[in-house]
This record gives C-alpha cells, structure tokens and sequence, in this order.
C-alpha cells in the first residue's frame, strides 16, 4: 500500500562443535537430548554470549525510501522521542464530506498513538494535531485519485491542503503531514506514503517537511492501524506484501503485511531497525548454549531476537511471539523464523517467515539456512531455543 517513486563481512567458522551446556566428564560424549539441557538448574552455561550484535546489522539498501538496514535515510522520521503529525482533512468539489472532521479523527486517534507507544516500549510518542475543518480542494477527487501514483503529484495533493491550512494551522514543528480524504470519495481507494527528500520538500511555516501520507476509502476497512503501517513506510520500513500479488512474506506477523492479520505487531527486526530493541537484548551467533527468548510483544526485559549472520546480505532471526497486546488474536504462539535480506527491495520480500508463516512449538527442531533451531521449552512469557549450525 505504498506507493512512492523519486561489510563487515563476518566469516563463520565452517564447523562448530556443540559443547554440552552440562558437566558430564566421565560420561559417554553427550547426545542430542543431553545437548538441550532442558533444566537450567545445574548447567554451567546457560545463554552464550555470541559476537557483537552489530555483526548482525545489515548495510542499507533500500532504493526509493524504504528498505532493510542501517544507517536509515535522514530524511525519514525519527523513531524515538516525538513525532509531531499535522492531521488535515480533505473533500472535494463532486465529492462533499459526509461525516464531521472530528469523527474521521476518532478512526485514527487514540489506536494509532498506543499502538507505536506499545511497540516501541514507550521509546517513541505519536501525537496527532488535528486541524478540524473540512478543506476544500480546488479539482475533482478522481485528480488527486492519479496524481498520489508519482511523487509530484502526490506532493501537489499534499501542498495543496497544506495551504489551504497555513494561516489556521502552525506548521513550525511538524515532522509529517497527514492528509484525511473524505473517506465517501470512493475514486481515492487506498492511503499511500509520499517519500519525499530534501530537494523538494513540502515547506511551511520555516518547516522542511519530508514526508506525507493521504488517506483513502480503504480507511473505514483497515481503521487506525491503517497509520501506523503507513508511517511505517515514513520511518524506512518496506512493504511485506508482494506486490501484484495477493501474498504476504510475513503473514500472519508485522503490519507491514497484511493490516488485517491476527499479529500485526512489528517483528523484531523491524523493532531493531528503528531502534526500539536495544543491542543488549539482540544476540548475535549464539550457538552451543541454551537461549531465554522474551515474547517480542511484552514489555518486560530479556533476549529478544537470536540472530545469525549468513553472508554479507542475509540474516536469520529468531523471535517469540505470544497472544499479548495487539496479537491477542494470534492463533498458534511460538518462535518464529525469519530470513532478511538486504538484496530484496520492499513487495520482494526482504522478510521472509520461513517457518511455514506459523510459529515452532516447543519440542520443534527444523534446519534453516544451515542453522539448526530448537525449541526446548516454552511458557506464556516465551521459548528457550538452542541454535547450532
């Protein structure tokens, strides 16, 4: 649903004998059940320490605003702190407003402001600055209809309704723009992002704006969380969908799918990537030892994410999920799989679950990319896993 346009290369050993967590000196050589160590009580190592997380980030490499990778594009949003969104609402010369600014507002606000404060542990605060009048823009709704498909016009749209606005609304500290269709024009039929740079910015008030979002009719459909996948795409996240395509990479997981699914919550990739997980909760190349993994969706400390550098674009990650927050509807709870790849462009699948998109139960071995992952134990707070190679 985004529509925009305008190494260390860490060498693995290639063997890695897998030490008993155990002590067990005059025994027989463990076995692979001795291996899991599934009592902690007992063992002289529990969680390997791995390398330095930063040996799992991946090089930036989106092409049109978006991708996997770090460092983000400055001209993206912030992910910490405050994001100030100046909150516009649009009708249309055949298409008038049938509802009141203030109710278009209650689809987007307070959902969308507590889902970013839940996911990103509190570390980044949306606040909405509604300007509540209809503004009348100057051409018929199926205009806006094809110009949000290029970013001129896109940005036309926007810069209209912004000086429509101007002399009633301080754009001073604003960091993006939302512009609100009237969700009665049907012609609009989705909300994309506008990826806007620094060469041709949206200006008001001394504010160099560099990105936009325009709601459509499917507003009424994907409800509030419909502007946290968008502004998603404002702070660098790619689309997880494949474009022209009913299919999704991540699915049920991540609003960067599909909105709908039973677990939008972001995965942790995405949280890492914005700077909601901290390195000391992300390991990196941690094998032979036994992993606490702390479900992604709760918001108490621990290892987040176990991660494995493949190559100089790819990384395996391995996360827990749990029916908390705004996954509660998740179906089937567990450690989830996912392959990153910096070589794929947003709709391509620069995420991928690999887990046949449903979580691993406990007691689950399966091979990935050369990795083994085990989960030894699970309960509602999360998964122990061991990672092998």
């Amino acid at each position: 649903m985004n529509l925009h346009s305008p190494g260390l290369l860490l060498v693995l050993r290639s063997s890695l004998l897998l030490i008993s967590c155990c002590s067990t000196p005059k025994n027989p050589p463990a076995t692979d059940t001795d291996l899991l160590c599934p009592e902690p009580e007992g063992c002289e190592t529990d969680e390997p320490s791995g390398v330095d997380p930063e040996q799992c980030r991946l090089e930036w490499s989106g092409g049109s605003g978006v991708g996997i990778g770090s460092p983000r594009p400055t001209e993206r949003l912030k992910t910490t702190g405050t994001v100030n969104i100046s909150v516009l609402f649009a009708d249309f010369p055949d298409v008038a407003a049938d509802r009141t600014p203030q109710d278009v507002h209650d689809i987007l606000s307070p959902g969308a402001e507590e889902f970013f404060a839940a996911n990103s542990y509190g570390k980044l605060t949306v606040t909405l600055e509604p300007h509540l009048t209809w503004l009348r823009l100057s051409q018929p709704s199926a205009h806006y209809a094809e110009g949000i498909r290029t970013f001129f016009g896109h940005r036309e749209f926007l810069a209209e309704a912004v000086a429509l606005a101007d002399d009633d609304v301080d754009f001073s500290q604003a960091d993006v723009v939302v512009v609100m269709s009237t969700p009665n024009a049907a012609t609009i039929g989705v909300g994309p992002t506008w990826m806007g740079n620094f060469d041709f910015p949206l200006e008001a008030d001394g504010a160099t704006i560099t990105n936009g979002i325009t709601s459509g009719a499917d507003l009424l459909h994907w409800g509030h969380l419909w502007l946290n996948h968008e502004l998603g795409h404002s702070m660098s996240l790619p689309d997880l969908y494949e474009f022209g395509a009913p299919n999704g990479f991540t699915r049920p997981f991540s609003v960067m799918d599909d909105i709908g699914e039973d677990a939008p919550e972001y995965l942790a990739w995405e949280r890492w990537q914005l700077g909601w997980l901290d390195d000391d909760q992300i390991l990196c190349d941690a094998f032979g030892g036994t992993i606490s993994l702390t479900a992604i969706e709760s918001a108490s400390e621990g290892t987040r994410a176990a991660m494995v550098r493949l190559d100089d674009r790819r990384v395996l990650t391995v996360e827990s999920r749990r029916p908390i927050g705004y996954d509660n509807d998740l179906v089937r709870p567990g450690v989830v799989v996912s392959l990153v790849d910096a070589a794929l462009q947003t709709g391509a699948g620069p995420i991928r679950v690999l887990n046949d998109q449903a979580a691993l139960l406990e007691t689950n071995t399966r091979d990935f990319e050369g990795v083994t992952v085990t989960v030894i134990s699970s309960t509602d707070d999360g998964d122990r896993i061991q990672l092998s190679r």
